[in-house]
């Protein structure tokens, strides 16, 4: 899991002191990205982190794009129990 695709730059969120694909993953991980059963899997954090971090930049950086970019597999793997 990258925080920008190829050619693009990970942007700053000065509010918050983070790049903005650290704070997003920091909120997934907190229980944003959870579909509701606590248990937190690979998938649902990509899938939280592909919506959340292009938005996010463009309201941040005006037009300026940040795609993440994820390489590998067994997205169904329970990465962090929420209970």
């Amino acid at each position: 899991l990258s925080a920008a695709s190829n050619g693009e730059a990970s942007q700053i969120f000065n509010e918050k002191k983070h790049s903005i694909f650290t704070y997003s993953l920091l909120k997934g991980f907190a229980g944003s990205a959870d579909d509701g059963d606590h248990l937190l899997e690979l998938g649902e954090l990509i899938e939280y982190i592909y919506k959340v971090v292009p938005t996010f930049a463009r309201t941040v950086s005006n037009s300026t794009r940040q795609n993440p970019a994820f390489y590998g597999m067994d997205l169904k793997r329970t990465i962090l129990d929420l209970r």
